[in-house]
């Protein structure tokens, strides 16, 4: 399942080099100790998260869909986010 979304962490890597934003010193800290696996976890875990935002947003909208459609529509929503 995770390897599905490689091109999906690719593309948020690379957007988050883009924010002019700086990094703390000791969040920066934090990064560089974590293994590979470590941040790509960490980052399938932001995106599930949301998509779990996205959903409880379209059941607030579509109270009628059911589960799958949600969850259907807030993927395909969030995969066309950045482009």
């Amino acid at each position: 399942m995770l390897e599905a979304r490689l091109p999906f962490v690719r593309r948020a890597c690379y957007h988050a080099f883009k924010m002019d934003e700086t990094i703390h010193p000791k969040q920066l800290e934090g990064f560089r100790r974590m293994t590979p696996a470590q941040k790509l976890r960490m980052v399938a875990d932001l995106y599930e998260a949301g998509i779990q935002l996205r959903v409880a947003g379209l059941r607030i909208a579509h109270p009628d869909w059911p589960p799958e459609r949600l969850d259907r529509h807030a993927r395909e929503s969030l995969r066309h986010a950045g482009t």
